[in-house]
Formats: C-alpha cells, structure tokens, sequence
C-alpha cells in the first residue's frame, strides 16, 4: 500500500502568503526555520495530501 505524502516544499516570490493559503485553505501546519529563512507544510497527520 502506498504512504501519503505528508509533507513537501515549495519556493515562494511571497512565502508568508504562500503559508497563510495554505493554513486557511486545508488546516495544515506550517514549521517555519526561521534562521534559514525555511518553512515546511505539514498535511494531516491522519489523511496525507
């Protein structure tokens, strides 16, 4: 059976805006890296993408 996809990156001209579609959009969870100026989108842990 195959695993969902539960994370991914993408590059972004507005990342903050990229990140608030997101959240708003399917609920997921953005863990930002700040340091690195790097964030990851998390999907439901129990669904995937």
């Amino acid at each position: 059976m195959a695993q969902p996809v539960m994370y991914f990156e993408m590059i972004a001209k507005d990342p903050k805006k990229l990140k608030a579609f997101y959240t708003n959009l399917f609920g997921w969870r953005v863990e930002d890296y700040g340091e690195m100026n790097y964030a990851m989108l998390h999907a439901d842990p129990n669904k995937g993408i």
